[in-house]
């Protein structure tokens, strides 16, 4: 029923909006301004995003380039129930509440990311994808029939620019007040049938904090990529496009700060660093071991051959469309784990491998009546996906010279035992674990080689008939077989080299060296039927969906022995979505609603496990959840105000948990929200436009104001009320110059125009200190000038 009561406003407004311009005089026509058609290509065929049935969002490389988007996790700003965050070390999405996970397991995501085509298991592919786009598409909910299995909660499709027929290109120059950036692309013939486009990326976000402990700047990004395209006209009937693209990044990411300690924490770390604070938003932090990802490379590339066959047989149009791609991936990276000056807990070495390649065949066509049978006609697409991923990790946990003094003191005090005196066998719920009174554990720890290999097949099915003009009836279909095997060595390490002596292993549960070989092999089915008819010509689209997705079995890349949950059980999801589309007021009003409602089994979450100090994120199955909610945007170009625009979407997600007996903090977690989703999220966007006679042929001078809002939600999935990231709204504010050639721009852009102090994550450091906070601000105040050349 809340549900309903959010949704029956923008519901009526729009019926009586749609009625209403039935007797209105054109307006935007004559003013010029009209909406311009978004194409999307959701359904793997390119069509209007109008004419989806479905909940799908899309920002075109246009609508990026003038809202100042430079950096992917800005995306949610303009997306509401849309949340991406990066932590260094991989990014994170989540769509409607539900986020990846892929980072901490051997599995894949809850969203899927899709850039040219390419299905990406890790979304570190990110950073070598956000350059250069024609498009961001959001396809919220699942995406089973089409994009296979691990898009239980949406999907990210990104689609580069093409090369152009003609001459083109635009290089643009970003100076901020901590950042710079600059990008170049080049377009146009080679010869008559070759067509060639190369894209440029530097990126380098600069610090944003001081190291009190060292008094280094931390907080930098290197950023480069480039990307090449090669379109081939072989005939009038075929073309062949090449792709590759390439990046390297190396990210002195921006560690987890302390927001509350208590007083045995705080006198403790004060004798390793004594300007230590709990100061949030002072731009201080304080570490020994500098956190740090390098890609040293990411490549991906491929081959799309598009055929068209004409109208063969009963066919009304028939054409093929084959991909073949891969990528290769090489990250390094290392961390401090415990969050302080002192040297307690570090990560030296975390290595990550991922080699893919993938196979995808589709057919599209269209036939007479229902396959050449009665009346109306019928749209369908089939195809194979195929795809094989190899994974390797290096990952080392070990200790260093303050460790034996911690586990002295707030150690102990974390695991319950003594604050003072020594250890011996029996301490920490560790029966096999001897701490020394004195000395140092550099190097003592553990080391984790997991290797996975996954080899997934897909076959799918999807026809859209229309018996009559107005009417269109949906049914998909998809076959997929995972099948996925894990190699997962653990080895005790000590400085002496013998593992036996370990002291830290035994407290992560790695009580003895052991080789772990957890397989997956799944067959699952994804169906779809959707219902969608159009009114007044097609200028309001109402649908109705119903489908089911899943996300394949993963594998808990830091179980640590033979008792540890090995793998979990593939997540799966049904879904039903009523929505209404509409393009009214002669294009220059649109709006969109949808309501949701998806329950998920067997969901995949992040847990602590392990000994209650040393404790390690790993996966493991909700027993159900449950996201519902509605989705709601609008553009307006009024015709008697031609100097104004006004677009915005809004969000209500109520997503929490309906069965969850033992929870990451072992209670029921029956009726709790679910992290990463907002109740809440929003944004509205108002744009003025004014002719500038000083530029030549009377240029254009915009000033846009967007006020971004988020109510209260959690990052961290124990639910701790201490952990809760507050409601939010912050305002951002651009000021653009354009000449009427628009053959350049100059923007001025300020975010978080009042300097709001949020946060962008907020968690318990997981036992290692007691009673503490750790957390991450969102960028404060930010001031920056772009120039843009298009030619």
């Amino acid at each position: 029923m809340q549900i309903l009561r959010v949704a029956i406003v923008p519901a009526l407004v729009m019926c009586q909006l749609t009625f209403a311009q039935q007797q209105a005089p054109a307006s935007a026509e004559v003013q010029g301004r009209v909406i311009e058609e978004v194409i999307v290509s959701a359904n793997k065929t390119e069509q209007s995003v109008q004419d989806i049935a479905g909940s799908v969002q899309a920002l075109t490389g246009d609508m990026m380039q003038k809202a100042n988007l430079t950096d992917f996790t800005e995306i949610s700003k303009y997306i509401p129930n849309t949340q991406l965050t990066d932590d260094g070390l991989e990014p994170t999405i989540a769509v409607r509440g539900v986020r990846s996970v892929a980072a901490i397991g051997g599995g894949d995501n809850s969203v899927g990311l899709v850039i040219d085509d390419l299905a990406l298991s890790r979304q570190t592919y990110f950073h070598a994808g956000f350059f250069d786009l024609e498009r961001i598409e959001v396809l919220r909910g699942p995406q089973g029939t089409l994009f296979g299995k691990s898009t239980t909660a949406g999907v990210l499709n990104l689609v580069s620019n093409a090369p152009t027929d003609e001459f083109s290109g635009y290089i643009t120059l970003r100076k901020g007040e901590h950042d710079e950036q600059a990008q170049l692309a080049v377009s146009g013939p080679l010869t008559d049938n070759i067509r060639a486009r190369i894209g440029v990326l530097y990126d380098r976000p600069g610090s944003q904090q001081t190291n009190t402990f060292n008094g280094d700047d931390v907080g930098f990004i290197d950023r480069s990529a480039a990307r090449v395209k090669l379109a081939w006209d072989i005939s009038d009937t075929n073309e062949l496009t090449l792709f590759w693209t390439t990046a390297e990044v190396d990210h002195m990411y921006l560690n987890q700060k302390f927001d509350f300690v208590n007083d045995q924490t705080r006198d403790f770390i004060d004798d390793y660093d004594p300007q230590f604070d709990t100061d949030m938003f002072n731009d201080k932090i304080s570490f020994d071991f500098e956190p740090q990802t390098w890609i040293d490379h990411m490549q991906s590339f491929g081959a799309r051959l598009e055929s068209d066959w004409g109208s063969p047989l009963a066919f009304d149009a028939l054409s093929t469309t084959l991909i073949l791609g891969g990528t290769d991936m090489a990250v390094n990276a290392h961390g401090d784990v415990d969050y302080s000056p002192a040297d307690i807990i570090r990560i030296p070495v975390a290595i990550e491998t991922v080699r893919m390649s993938q196979l995808e065949a589709r057919v599209n066509g269209t036939l007479p009546g229902f396959f050449a049978l009665g009346r109306g006609s019928t749209e369908f697409i089939t195809g194979i996906f195929a795809q094989k991923e190899q994974v390797h990790y290096d990952y080392r946990i070990v200790g260093g010279d303050d460790t034996i003094a911690w586990l002295l003191g707030p150690g102990a005090q974390a695991a319950g035992g003594p604050a003072t005196g020594g250890f011996g066998p029996g301490i920490l719920n560790c029966p096999t674990c001897v701490i020394p009174a004195s000395g140092s554990l550099a190097g003592d720890g553990v080391k984790i080689l997991p290797a996975m290999d996954t080899k997934a097949l897909g076959v799918f099915a999807h026809m859209v008939y229309r018996p009559i003009e107005p009417l269109s009836i949906t049914l998909g279909l998809r076959w997929d077989r995972n099948k996925r095997d894990a190699n997962m060595p653990v080895i005790k390490l000590h400085p002496s080299g013998e593992g036996d002596l370990s002291v830290l292993a035994p407290l992560l549960g790695a009580e003895e060296d052991v080789v772990l070989t957890p397989k997956i092999r799944e067959r699952k089915v994804s169906p779809k039927i959707s219902l969608q008819y159009e009114l007044f010509g097609g200028d309001v689209v109402t649908y109705m969906t119903w489908q089911e997705g899943y996300k394949g079995g993963a594998f808990n890349f830091f179980a640590l022995n033979e008792s540890s949950t090995q793998q979990v059980e593939p997540e799966q999801v049904e879904s039903y979505e009523v929505g209404i589309k509409s393009v009214l007021m002669d294009r220059s009003l649109s709006m969109n609603l949808s309501v949701y409602d998806s329950e998920f089994t067997d969901l995949h979450v992040y847990v602590t496990t392990g000994d209650s100090v040393l404790p390690l994120q790993q996966l493991a199955n909700a027993a159900k959840a449950r996201t519902q909610g509605a989705e709601f945007d609008a553009m307006f170009m009024p015709g008697f105000a031609p100097w104004l625009t006004l677009s915005g979407a809004v969000a209500y997600n109520d997503a929490y948990y309906e069965e969850y007996p033992n929870g990451p903090d072992g209670t029921d977690f029956a009726g709790k929200t679910l992290a990463a989703a907002p109740l809440w999220s929003g944004v509205l966007t108002t744009e003025l436009r004014f002719p500038l006679p000083l530029l030549e042929d009377s240029g254009a001078i915009s000033w846009a104001v967007d006020a971004t809002y988020s109510s209260e939600y959690w990052t961290d999935a124990d639910l701790a009320p201490e952990l809760i990231i507050d409601e939010a709204l912050i305002y951002h504010t651009r000021l653009s110059v354009t000449p009427a050639s628009e053959a350049w721009s100059l923007t001025l852009a300020i975010n978080n125009v009042t300097d709001e102090k949020t946060y962008s994550i907020r968690s318990d450091t997981g036992g290692v200190w007691p009673d503490a906070i750790v957390g991450r601000a969102a960028p404060r105040r930010q001031a920056s000038l772009d120039f843009s050349w298009f030619w």
